[in-house]
């Protein structure tokens, strides 16, 4: 049952003025009966302060079927095309100050006729203009998404909130409009869309995570690529740990990722670790969100330490038993590789993810300038990503000084400030064309060129192209390497290759 809205709420300091495109299509729809809206989450964001550049629009005529009223924009927004698209559920794109606009129809789940219910296994869609608003809106999943602002007629500025999605925003809250459980059975994906919301700083209410928690194993029904967009929108949120902690509650978590379950409650029986891997790689998790770090960074956080669950060892010690993950990084990073994979993510955040993962415990090992220069030749453009990681994670530790861990940071990157990203023998400043007009054979540039690449990464010599040529000449090479000098009759054309 929709509840009735009293008074309509005017949102302060939103009115039409705020949009000028729309305002000079509200102008010529002018005396024709239409009724413009913004709706949805383009509503909510603006009460929140947020302007995106998405307009969710909706247009409503009291007389017209959805055939008049496309005939009618056609007449009216003349040259300007009009396409109506879809046949269930309406849309209309107009080309409207050289963008398309999309305006759909007001829109409810079809019924049968005989029994009330909603007709087939899924909702069929009816749209037609005369439909109330309140009809389009009670479809929707959340209450702040069933808010509406009348654009025109002009100066008919009100907020249509059937469900009090408004006082909802204001107290921080998430719920349903109407049913959670019925919201949650059309569309499952609605789910990760809470907890996306979750990430947003709203809190899911009772009836919602009841709902969520019955329907959770039902996400297995939804496409992987619905849920990949999902899953990069809630890390992409201020508060992604939040989100993870409600799918975490609700049981969904295990469904999306399931490598989940094997370190969820998993005690790590370790001096450094007063919380169990699943409760730490949230911390991780709310310590990146804490220091603004990257959607990429999040989501490592949240794998770096997935691969625990079938690497722990236990030994008994004098204070009783310690817990052991020898390899946990590489076999995390497979772990996550596959849970990314199985999300149909794209071919960059596989790489990326798995190489964090991977790297996670290096800059803790990192002592000397040698291993820091490795370290980042290793993480290449990943560098900044997997730092921010290692200082989450030891934040997240027993006794940790955020002085020391700040340190670390700086000496990595201080030791490799001279390095490009993603250092190889490629980036040498000898090419193999310099090395072979210094004599080598075509045969020995390759190991020569790997042999100066570890030169650089050691720090020894600069890669500047005179500091490589006097390393090459200089005794650290004497009886390893002979080059071959032009027009030396005891040549064989073979240099020695150099052992380093």
């Amino acid at each position: 049952m929709i509840p009735d809205s009293s008074l309509p709420v005017r949102p302060a300091g939103l009115t039409l003025a705020d949009f000028p495109t729309l305002r000079e299509l509200c102008g010529a729809l002018e005396g024709s009966g239409c009724e413009l809206y913004l709706v949805g989450g383009a509503v909510r964001d603006r009460l929140r302060g947020v302007v995106g550049s998405d307009l969710d629009l909706l247009v409503r005529h009291p007389q017209l079927d959805p055939d008049a009223l496309e005939d009618l924009l056609r007449r009216r927004l003349a040259p300007a095309p009009v396409l109506g698209v879809g046949a269930s559920f309406r849309v209309l794109k107009v080309k409207w100050a050289g963008e398309w606009l999309d305006l759909a129809l007001p829109s409810r789940a079809a019924l049968d006729a005989a029994t009330g219910a909603v007709t087939g296994t899924g909702p069929g869609w009816l749209s037609d203009p005369r439909l109330p608003l309140t009809d389009d809106l009670a479809r929707r999943d959340f209450t702040v998404n069933a808010l509406a602002l009348r654009l025109c007629p002009t100066g008919t500025d009100d907020l249509a909130d059937p469900f009090g999605g408004r006082a909802d925003l204001e107290a921080g809250r998430l719920r349903a409009s109407g049913s959670a459980a019925e919201r949650l059975a059309e569309d499952p994906l609605r789910l990760l869309r809470a907890a996306r919301f979750a990430a947003q700083g709203l809190t899911p209410d009772a009836e919602l995570t009841a709902a969520a928690r019955a329907l959770a194993p039902r996400l297995a029904e939804v496409a992987p690529e619905r849920l990949w967009r999902e899953w990069l929108k809630l890390f992409a949120g201020p508060h992604s740990a939040q989100g993870l902690r409600w799918l975490a509650e609700v049981g969904a978590l295990g469904v999306l990722v399931p490598a989940w379950t094997e370190v969820d409650g998993l005690t790590q029986h370790n001096p450094h670790h007063r919380e169990t891997v699943s409760d730490h790689l949230l911390t991780v998790v709310a310590e990146l969100d804490r220091m603004g770090a990257a959607p990429l960074t999040r989501q490592a956080g949240f794998f770096h330490d997935i691969g625990k669950g079938r690497t722990r060892t236990l030994e008994q010690g004098p204070q009783g038993l310690h817990g052991h993950f020898y390899g946990h990084e590489r076999v995390g990073a497979e772990l996550t590789r596959q849970s990314l994979r199985r999300l149909r993510a794209d071919s960059q955040h596989v790489r990326d993810l798995g190489r964090l993962v991977e790297l996670h415990m290096r800059p803790g090992q990192a002592g000397s300038p040698a291993a820091a220069r490795r370290l980042a030749a290793a993480a290449g453009d990943l560098l900044d990503p997997l730092l921010d990681l290692y200082a989450a994670d030891r934040l997240a530790h027993v006794g940790e000084d955020p002085a020391q861990i700040q340190a670390r940071q700086d000496f990595i990157r201080a030791a490799a400030a001279d390095l490009p990203r993603t250092f190889s023998q490629h980036d040498l400043a000898l090419s193999g064309h310099d090395l072979r007009t210094l004599g080598l054979a075509p045969q020995d540039i390759g190991p020569v060129k790997r042999w100066l690449t570890e030169q650089v990464l050691e720090g020894r010599a600069p890669n500047e192209s005179a500091a490589l040529r006097d390393l090459l000449a200089g005794d650290l090479l004497k009886g390893d390497l002979r080059v071959q000098q032009p027009g030396d009759p005891s040549s064989d054309g073979h240099g020695g290759r150099p052992n380093p």
